[in-house]
């Protein structure tokens, strides 16, 4: 445990009450009928034209919660006259024409996978191990197979004879003992992280629909992902090892069979964090289409790869270009995309948008040690202004077969729905100056180097602390980045922090300071962050506490806020317990000491406070910027919405 002195825990309150409010801006229309910033529970417009871009959308779903499938998932109905999507755990098909709903099938649905040769949907539902089928015409609902436990389908091929999915092998008694560790906080990366090391036996399948025989195709401890059948080759399939994209061969292709296991893309290890990633097939089944960074947050690419010919293709694009994920047609030259998050692996310095590009070859080429590949730069168009866009539900764009719409799945007006832009802009519409780009080469000097950051380490009386251990860890993933020694002017060697949340602990050369632990709350961070070590304090420490206090999170409509994150610990993290509120919004916790640091992960983004017996207004903010709450019978903490 860290050396500290603290005072005694002096909280004199039966029953504290906690209570997180989220500030919201109303929702409101102009005169263009342009939607503002919202998170209202009010359905949206119909539709509306962008101010921003001149482009129609239309809201096609209904249903609070509705969302359309994974971005590399079929999702139009043969004839692309009808789009599956999902909402309330339930199937429905939408015709893209009349926005007319139908519901298919109910019942905690995980899975759907829509046929790509007739009028069907293949679905599972959560903890149930069959696979059944929904006749979009006529309604009806058939079992047709049993899978091994944690088994699960994604792609049907192209003659529909076959589908195919992973599962983790049954018999592995390690599937449940996988774990966030203490101290990390509980993100979607952290589970991610877990999972990736853990190296689980899986198993990727095949289901016969004419006979229901499953047969298993590829054993391994890669974590399997993302199994898609080639558009137009019924026995060809792209899958990917999941995890790290930095840390992983993740493109593959098979057989059906099981034959002709090939890697599509390998990292070159000469480059720092090189990543490729979020594959799917082109319309023609023999092109595949992968987001390339090179290295990773520096050079972006949307690149191809032609499983005939080996063809390989480069389209460079810049930073605010870039989208989390893309799709589209190489025939047509018609792609999009949905955009980038301020806290995504790109965040772009110009907004967030659903973007139409047109990939443009240059001729020159260039190789790797992939070999030669064809140069190209991306020129883009905005169609859509996600400024209220919150990222962690993320868009998934989708091209109707016609091309005339990009569809997406957005919570710009506070519940998901699935909406569709018009590709050609409407008529006598104007727009902002900017709306298109194309890539330049001159254009992409501020991508050529990641954001540096050094940690300075200072005395009591801000003098360079010299030789002092700097240990910076993520508790995004749980890893630490890297341990430093500060030089003759305090500081470290410069530091690449993704954007995660960091733990920063100094550890003072001969016990000239107490031991320090910062952590840094807002990403990315740029240039030179200013620790001041803690004034020795030896053979003391933390006083516990047995103070229960009750955490109540609501909305700023009183609303109840279930299955939020709260971390608990003292200042310097060396006491630390997590929590996560009920359905009622509410959990009780033990503060263990005074003061002590709440924070809460609402949309897995931190909101740090500190709860005090007695807190001093008038002395200066602190430079870890954690504002001080005195704990009474009710603390309001105020959340501002990213």
């Amino acid at each position: 445990m860290n050396t500290r002195s603290v005072l005694p825990f002096r909280i004199n309150v039966v029953a504290s009450l906690v209570v997180l409010t989220l500030v919201t801006c109303s929702f409101a229309f102009g005169q263009s009928g342009s939607a503002s910033s919202t998170t209202s529970t009010a359905t949206p417009p119909i539709s509306w034209i962008d101010k921003d871009t001149g482009h129609r959308v239309t809201r096609l779903t209904d249903q609070h919660g509705s969302r359309g499938l994974y971005f590399n998932a079929t999702v139009f109905t043969p004839d692309g006259k009808q789009m599956a999507y999902i909402a309330n755990g339930s199937i429905y098909v939408v015709d893209l024409q009349t926005r007319k709903s139908t519901l298919l099938a109910s019942g905690f649905v995980t899975a759907a996978v829509v046929s790509r040769s007739a009028s069907l949907i293949y679905y599972m539902k959560s903890h149930d191990p069959r696979v059944f089928v929904a006749d979009i015409a006529t309604g009806g609902l058939k079992q047709i197979a049993v899978l091994p436990a944690k088994a699960t389908i994604n792609t049907i091929n192209s003659d529909g004879t076959l589908l195919a999915g992973q599962y983790i092998n049954e018999d592995d008694s390690e599937f449940q003992r996988i774990s966030v560790a203490s101290g990390i906080k509980p993100s979607k990366k952290a589970r991610e992280r877990a999972r990736f090391d853990a190296h689980l036996h899986m198993v990727l399948f095949t289901i016969d629909l004419r006979t229901s025989v499953v047969t298993p195709i590829l054993h391994t401890t890669d974590w399997l992902n993302h199994v898609q059948f080639s558009p137009t080759d019924p026995t060809l399939l792209m899958y990917c090892h999941e995890g790290p994209w930095n840390e992983v061969e993740r493109i593959w292709t098979i057989r059906a069979d099981g034959t002709n296991n090939t890697l599509v893309h390998k990292r070159s290890l000469e480059m720092k964090r090189e990543t490729a990633g979020h594959e799917f097939w082109d319309p023609d089944g023999k092109t595949i289409w992968y987001d390339l960074q090179a290295p990773k947050g520096q050079k972006f690419f949307l690149a191809s790869y032609n499983t005939e010919t080996g063809e390989q293709r480069r389209y460079q694009m810049d930073r605010s270009q870039w989208s989390i994920h893309f799709n589209g047609d190489l025939k047509s030259g018609v792609f999009c995309g949905d955009g980038a998050s301020w806290f995504g692996a790109a965040s772009s310095p110009d907004g967030q948008w659903i973007e139409l590009y047109h990939p443009l070859l240059t001729g020159s080429s260039d190789s790797t040690v992939n070999g030669q590949f064809r140069n190209g730069v991306i020129k883009s168009e905005r169609l859509v202004n996600l400024s209220d866009q919150d990222y962690t539900d993320e868009p998934n764009v989708h091209l109707s077969p016609d091309h005339k719409y990009v569809i997406f799945t957005s919570n710009m007006f506070g519940p998901n729905y699935v909406f569709a832009v018009e590709v050609a802009k409407a008529a006598g519409a104007t727009v902002s100056a900017g709306n298109t780009h194309i890539f330049s080469p001159s254009t992409a000097v501020s991508n050529e180097t990641d954001p540096v950051t050094t940690i300075q380490v200072v005395d009591q009386a801000n003098l360079p602390l010299t030789n002092a251990l700097v240990i910076v860890k993520s508790l995004d993933t749980g890893r630490q980045v890297g341990q430093y020694t500060t030089g003759q002017d305090g500081r470290t060697s410069p530091i690449v922090l993704d954007k995660d949340l960091h733990r920063i602990t100094i550890v003072c050369p001969d016990g000239t300071c107490g031991n320090t632990v910062k952590e840094l709350h807002t990403a990315p961070f740029a240039g030179n962050v200013i620790i001041q070590a803690l004034a020795s304090s030896v053979g003391q420490s933390y006083v516990a506490t047995s103070k229960v206090t009750r955490i109540v999170v609501r909305d700023s409509n009183g609303n109840a806020l279930p299955r939020i994150e709260v971390l608990v610990r003292t200042a310097d993290a060396a006491q630390e317990q997590w929590y996560t509120t009920g359905p009622d919004g509410s959990v009780s916790v033990t503060l263990p000491a005074d003061p002590s640091i709440i924070s809460a992960f609402v949309k897995w983004i931190p909101h740090v406070f500190k709860l005090a017996s007695t807190c001093d207004s008038t002395a200066p903010a602190k430079s870890d910027g954690i504002k001080c709450m005195q704990v009474d019978s009710m603390v309001v903490l105020t959340i501002q919405r990213p």
